[in-house]
């Protein structure tokens, strides 16, 4: 079986990546390991210039109904309210954030995909290796059969997450930073009378993050001094009583984590015909949501890039490269953006952000610029 692309993992930079290519009239097989969409809701924010994305992929608006959407974000000091970050100022129709848990984000996609392209998307592969030559690249699939089955493509694009399996076994190192910065987070029923707003507490303590979800639930992000991989609902809870005084019911909550923070990028993205993407590339704190974001935007330019060798019949170096520089720009833009947001939520750093926010209240260009902080950058 012979494709102009296989897609290593069906996360959300695979499918949408599929998408793509599958517009530009290519080929492709995705191979995923799960046998179903992750449920745990993890990154839920797309910011306007992915909004843009989809929508010329075809599916913003389907997207669009199952979310919220947020145009406003109000922040606290001490439970005091100080000011309003507003979106409005990015560009129409998408002056918004869209809230959405990356589960139905998936789920999304992926039935778009495969009624576009039935039978593109192969789940509950056990394992795989692959072979590279001048021309082609072999993929060896074990499926969950029991059945081998041979694929050769003429580029393998690794989708496969921050532990990617492909980068290893090309030797490809990953560095960057591993921050000391501990969150844990929840979604729990929304009781409270907040409504479509974000929520952002900043205290003593360290910050507190809020924002909703369809299906009347809101997720609740909460700087810790210690990490914590598997915090107790009631604790969560108990955190966000005392530091935004919201009374919330841990018998509510559909999901609770702990994570730790990094900015990594790979040291090469290419190796010959074989390419990464999204956290296989680079990962970023989830802080300000701009991973899955980058991970979109910088796959269309990779899409781009296939596209413009499969027209030329050859493999052109240069566009690899172009591409791997143009990601890596973009991935330390946005890790130096995600420090700077956790910066802003770290208890050490509790008056100077005081000062800082009561600007607010009578400097709009010092607000609107906050408020572009926390969504991506369009990336030409």
């Amino acid at each position: 079986m012979n494709h102009n692309a296989v897609i290593i993992g069906a996360g959300p930079v695979g499918l949408f990546l599929g998408l793509r290519l599958h517009q530009l009239g290519y080929s492709f097989k995705i191979l995923e390991e799960k046998d179903t969409v992750d449920m745990h809701s993890r990154a839920i924010g797309i910011h306007p210039p992915s909004m843009e994305r989809l929508h010329l992929l075809g599916i913003a608006d389907r997207i669009s109904e199952l979310a919220v959407h947020v145009e406003t974000a109000d922040v606290y000091i001490d439970k005091k309210k100080i000011s309003t970050l507003s979106f409005l100022q990015c560009k129409k129709p998408f002056n918004f954030i869209t809230v959405i848990p990356q589960s139905m984000t998936e789920k999304a996609l992926e039935e778009e995909l495969v009624a576009r392209c039935p039978g593109c998307v192969d789940r509950g592969i056990k394992g795989f290796d692959f072979k590279t030559g001048a021309e082609k690249v072999t993929v060896n699939v074990l499926k969950s059969s029991g059945k081998n089955e041979s694929v050769t493509s003429d580029f393998l694009l690794a989708c496969d997450g921050k532990n990617s399996s492909i980068r290893e076994s090309l030797g490809i190192q990953i560095h960057g930073k591993y921050y000391k910065d501990c969150y844990i987070m929840g979604d729990f029923r929304d009781d409270t009378v907040i409504g479509s707003k974000a929520i952002i507490f900043l205290s003593r303590h360290g910050v507190v993050e809020s924002f909703p979800l369809p299906g009347k639930k809101r997720r609740w992000v909460i700087k810790t001094e210690h990490f914590d991989p598997d915090p107790k609902p009631a604790s969560i809870t108990g955190f966000i009583s005392e530091r935004t005084g919201y009374q919330v019911e841990s018998e509510s909550a559909t999901m609770a984590s702990g994570f730790r923070t990094q900015g990594l990028i790979a040291e090469k993205l290419a190796k010959g015909r074989i390419i990464l993407a999204g956290d296989a590339a680079h990962v970023t704190s989830p802080i300000g949501g701009q991973g899955m974001n980058m991970g979109w935007l910088n796959a269309w330019r990779l899409a781009e890039v296939v596209d413009h060798c499969l027209k030329n019949r050859r493999y052109d170096e240069s566009a690899v490269l172009q591409y791997e520089k143009e990601a890596k720009a973009a991935a330390k833009r946005v890790i130096k953006r995600a420090e700077f947001n956790m910066f802003l939520g770290r208890k050490c750093r509790y008056q100077t952000l005081r000062r800082l926010v009561v600007q607010f209240m009578t400097d709009t260009p010092i607000r609107s610029v906050f408020a572009r902080n926390f969504t991506m950058r369009r990336i030409t």
